[in-house]
């Protein structure tokens, strides 16, 4: 379920000339990235037949976790909700009548409330939003003219919703990055549109919107001029200028992107080259490129408001491992673990929150999941490495 950024669309972009300062620099004017406290492992585990297959999406800021399901008798992914225990099936139907076979849903992002935007699949592309409020879930959301939204992908604090959709500006028609909030009523009915790439004025031809900050003032994605490679790129709203912030580290020979940003616009992303694929942090107008753990590929996931970011990296066997900036190096996350989950290993952080919460797939022998790292009360160091946890 993890998607490389070799497998986003291709976009292009103008190299930006930004200065390039250590992690340590970038670290100290964010507030933090150092010196995580060890974890303890909590799965998300709910009722499913054995041979079903799950995976964590994203995490709010009050410990949801959204992602999807799979059993092994259906044609259909259906998606979830969990907290601490509870799960709430998110469905691709409406009336309790039967989906119909390839349709998946695929939950997005989440908030502090509880709710959740995403996307229904048919065949594995997006063919119409969904926006879940309990109890409600709304198939269909967010309409607007013109009405062809391509994904959703991220969803703020306050209601801001952000991903792509087709606009026509002259002759050209492309897919352009977008944002808009949440209906008040359950119609679906989108308001404050606002379309972020525009080839009228800033020359974008293609963008996408991937990620969007807690308070909803700062966006990232991807954008493509007609000269250059496909850059990561950051909108701020609240200035009114419509034309992102562009980013290329220097590694970056094919792409870039950003995937995700806090509140003080310091974004997480990832960029390819011939070789491979790495982690990159953007600053105000800065970049610093972390070094991998010895393969060819790596991927940020999230950033949280300290600016710790999570993702994926291969060592040198090419095994994935889940990990966290640390200063200005990437550290797998299974180091950080308390003696008694050390058995565990993880392939993938695929969210991080201000609460230090941590969303990863999750392996201990056998048994693969979902699980929360959580930041433990105490250290037990003492301890040997012993099982799957309590």
């Amino acid at each position: 379920m993890r998607i490389p950024p070799s497998s986003r669309p291709a976009i292009d972009g103008r190299r930006r000339n930004v200065r390039r300062w250590s992690a340590l620099a970038l670290c100290a004017a964010a507030g933090a990235c150092f010196a995580q406290p060890p974890y303890e492992v909590v799965r998300v585990d709910f009722d499913l037949p054995d041979g079903s297959q799950y995976f964590g999406i994203a995490m709010g800021s009050q410990g949801h976790v959204v992602g999807t399901y799979l059993e092994p008798t259906d044609a259909y992914t259906f998606g979830f909700r969990w907290r601490d225990g509870e799960v709430v099936e998110l469905p691709s139907f409406a009336g309790g009548s039967t989906p119909s076979p390839g349709l998946q849903v695929i939950p997005k992002a989440v908030d502090a409330t509880g709710e959740v935007v995403g996307d229904l699949r048919f065949d594995g592309f997006p063919n119409e939003a969904f926006w879940y409020s309990a109890p409600t879930f709304v198939s269909g959301a967010f309409r607007w003219t013109p009405p062809d939204l391509r994904a959703v992908n991220g969803l703020s604090e306050n209601g801001r919703v952000v991903g792509s959709a087709v606009f026509t500006e002259g002759p050209l028609v492309a897919t352009q990055a977008v944002a808009w909030t949440l209906p008040s009523t359950t119609d679906g009915i989108a308001t404050d549109v606002r379309q972020l790439g525009r080839f009228v004025g800033d020359g974008i031809l293609e963008s996408q919107a991937i990620g969007v900050s807690p308070s909803g003032e700062f966006v990232v994605g991807q954008a493509r001029r007609s000269v250059g490679a496909p850059a990561g790129a950051r909108w701020n709203l609240s200035t009114g200028v419509t034309s992102p912030v562009m980013f290329m580290p220097p590694s970056a020979a094919v792409s870039s992107e950003l995937v995700d940003v806090n509140d003080q616009g310091f974004a997480a992303g990832t960029f390819l080259n011939p070789t491979g694929s790495g982690i990159y942090i953007a600053g105000r107008a800065e970049i610093f490129e972390f070094p991998g753990l010895g393969g060819s590929s790596a991927a940020a996931a999230a950033i949280d408001s300290a600016g710790n970011i999570v993702g994926y990296a291969e060592d040198a066997q090419e095994i994935s491992r889940a990990v966290i900036t640390d200063g200005d190096v990437l550290v797998d996350l299974r180091t950080r673990l308390l003696h008694r989950w050390r058995n565990y290993t993880m392939s993938e952080a695929t969210d991080i929150n201000d609460r230090g919460e941590i969303l990863v797939q999750a392996c201990c022998g056998t048994s693969c999941g979902v699980a929360v790292l959580r930041p433990a009360l105490h250290s037990d160091d003492f301890e040997t490495d012993s099982g799957c946890g309590p």
